[in-house]
């Protein structure tokens, strides 16, 4: 079977699984609290299970600090410069600016990156994600709260980061692999039906967010222009720097093996954080349309241009 094939046959799965996201839709199978109570699902159980046993299965390494502050600065940087784009573009939505920077890591990249590649390699993909969930949490939700004249205190802002099952995950997954602890608990038979249940768990990701994906697709007529234009201004300067830090960082810098070069490019060509339009009420229905349907279209284009990544890559 050639690579191309290969690469088609595995993403079946993914397609066949929002195309049924796309007909429950249209049979209006879902209520939106039900959506609503899934993402909460997946974003405070299914997925700080996958991540806890992925990191406390690993040896982190002091090159993965610097990967995760280079991240972190480019999605700062990237904050920028699509602040000053917003101001040209669309002066009058406050959010838009936000589209220019961070990536869903959470609620589509794990599934992605999980659907083609085995389980052992999924923590490159988590430790490049590291830097911008911390700047999501801290910098774009700042951000966006001063942008549309919501008023959160710092100190409110690093207790959800801190208490965020996400963040939790992690954390305790890097503790147990730093102190030896996760291969002491692995000594007890008990432990199996644990892990068992975390990995069942973790399991349910993929499914899920597949589904939520497919459900909530949506494109309207009117903001066809911006969303694809924003769309390809977002894909074409995120592709371009993934390669640059690939080959400078990544390669000669870090020295590490081609799998985070492939990380990268897969949180680089995700849409911007599907939390972004939480923040668009105060803006008005018109321009809460248009970011929807950008965080929509650019799922599919997500997905073209990954299953493109894996052929050439």
């Amino acid at each position: 079977m050639s690579d191309v094939l290969m690469v088609l046959v595995k993403a079946i799965p993914l397609v066949l699984m929002i195309l049924v996201g796309v007909v429950l839709k249209n049979l209006r199978f879902f209520r939106e609290s039900t959506l609503a109570d899934m993402k909460k699902l997946i974003v405070n159980i299914s997925l700080p299970a996958t991540l806890f046993i992925t990191f406390a299965n690993t040896d982190f390494h002091r090159q993965y600090v610097a990967l995760i502050a280079i991240v972190f600065v480019f999605c700062a940087v990237m904050l920028f410069v699509g602040d000053r784009v917003g101001r040209s573009v669309l002066p009058d939505n406050p959010v838009y600016p936000a589209l220019y920077s961070g990536f869903e890591a959470g609620m589509m990249g794990y599934a992605l990156f999980a659907s083609f590649f085995a389980r052992e390699e999924l923590f490159k993909f988590a430790v490049i994600d590291i830097g911008q969930v911390v700047f999501v949490f801290l910098v774009m939700t700042f951000y966006l709260q001063k942008k549309t004249g919501s008023k959160t205190a710092v100190k409110k802002l690093m207790k959800s980061f801190a208490i965020s099952p996400v963040i939790l995950a992690i954390f305790f997954g890097v503790f147990m692999s730093a102190s030896g602890g996760y291969r002491w608990v692995t000594k007890f038979s008990a432990f199996e039906g644990v892990k068992s249940t975390l990995e069942i768990l973790g399991a349910m990701t993929q499914p899920l967010i597949c589904i939520v994906i497919g459900y909530e697709l949506r494109m309207r007529a009117e903001n066809f222009k911006v969303t694809l234009l924003t769309i390809l201004a977002r894909m074409s300067v995120m592709i371009a720097s993934a390669y640059l830090i690939s080959h400078f960082v990544i390669q000669q810098l870090l020295g590490l093996d081609r799998m985070f070069s492939v990380a990268l490019f897969t949180l680089f060509i995700l849409p911007p954080p599907f939390v972004i339009p939480i923040y668009v009420s105060k803006a008005g229905e018109r321009q809460k349309s248009l970011i929807s349907d950008i965080l929509s279209v650019h799922v599919i284009f997500s997905l073209l241009a990954f299953i493109i990544l894996l052929m050439i890559y």
